[in-house]
């Protein structure tokens, strides 16, 4: 399993709500991946060549039955008091995986009939 040395901190956790129902997209926000990884912390651009990153987000995967893809890695704007640009891009890319994940399921809905083409 996971260690709990501040590792991950998980926003949605699936198990607990069980199962979604069909067409409804599942993600996972990782925060605080600094504290997780020296190296990340370090330089926030290594974040995706970072190994050990990459064991916990492969092994966060399986316990929560998502795809690698589902989770986004985010570093939290806690104690810095200038704007970072990594940090944004690591945000504003789970927020574009966010609205993909939404423009993926209304799409889905409309082709299923559940919603009319105006509705979105």
């Amino acid at each position: 399993m996971l260690d709990t040395q501040a590792l991950f901190c998980l926003c949605y956790q699936p198990q607990a709500l069980g199962e979604p129902g069909p067409g409804i997209p599942q993600l996972v926000i990782v925060t605080k991946i600094d504290d997780a990884c020296a190296e990340v912390a370090n330089d926030l651009t290594k974040v995706y060549q970072s190994r050990y990153i990459y064991e916990k987000v492969t092994q966060l995967a399986q316990v929560l039955g998502v795809p690698p893809s589902a989770i986004s890695l985010v570093k939290n704007y806690a104690v810095d008091f200038e704007l970072n640009l990594n940090m944004d891009v690591l945000i504003l890319t789970a927020l574009q995986q966010m609205l993909r994940a939404v423009d993926a399921c209304l799409d889905e809905m409309k082709q299923r009939g559940l919603i009319q083409e105006g509705s979105s």
